[in-house]
């Protein structure tokens, strides 16, 4: 994954704010107090690019046995903090929502709940994460790594552990990503590690004017199952 560019470039439209992500007191009381100390310390976890009043819809549907028409909405609840609600359709007409509260640029989820309640649901709190490298302000050439551990909210028992080690490799026309996207789209590939065990490589684009990486499924090792379209709102 890690390869030397022979050649730097710099996005000077976008730099970074420098500032600390102050989270909204629900948000707040759901996280271990450790997270949010650690979170209000942090500098330069909002990018300035970031655009308020603006939601990205995608949806995708999933073949064969586990057959599903899912729709996402990610919406900017203040500068680098997201909203993700999740609708799920089964083909027996069953509808789950999943909300997904996160941070830098989505790629750092801090809290995930699930609507209706089952026995199999489970909501997830952040318990610990770890940023190394140079993320905001993006530039091509740009290395970075984010690892995070997750708890059953409420309790200190893991639940889901992430590793992502990514690069940032060019930037592209929004448009040319996916139709209908304005803006600049800043290539970042990922390789993955989940519960420790490597599941390959991820693309991501980052939405300049949305604030957001969303992942590329057509070339994704994880998500080739997907048919997605992105219209922004």
């Amino acid at each position: 994954m890690r390869k030397l560019l022979l050649v730097v470039m710099f996005l000077p439209a976008f730099p970074t704010s420098l500032l600390a992500l102050e989270l909204p007191a629900d948000i707040a009381a759901k996280l271990p107090k450790a997270v949010t100390s650690d979170i209000a310390a942090e500098k330069g976890f909002i990018d300035s690019t970031v655009a308020g009043g603006k939601a990205l819809y995608y949806q995708w549907a999933i073949g064969g046995q586990y057959a599903t028409d899912v729709a996402t909405t990610i919406t900017s609840i203040e500068p680098g903090l997201f909203r993700e609600e999740i609708v799920t359709t089964s083909t027996d007409g069953s509808i789950v929502t999943e909300v997904r509260i996160s941070a830098l640029g989505g790629l750092l989820p801090l809290i995930t709940e699930e609507q209706p309640k089952n026995d199999a649901a489970v909501d997830e709190a952040l318990a610990e994460y770890k940023v190394d490298g140079s993320l905001f302000p993006l530039a091509v050439g740009n290395e970075f790594d984010i690892s995070w551990q997750s708890a059953i909210m409420g309790t200190s028992e893991p639940f889901m552990n992430s590793e992502y080690e990514c690069d940032v490799t060019k930037v592209v026309e929004a448009s040319t990503f996916m139709v209908g996207l304005t803006g600049k789209a800043v290539e970042v590939a990922c390789e993955v590690e989940l519960m420790g065990k490597n599941v390959g490589d991820e693309v991501y684009y980052y939405l300049v004017d949305i604030g957001y990486f969303v992942a590329d499924s057509s070339r994704s090792k994880l998500t080739t199952r997907f048919d997605v379209r992105f219209v922004a709102q």
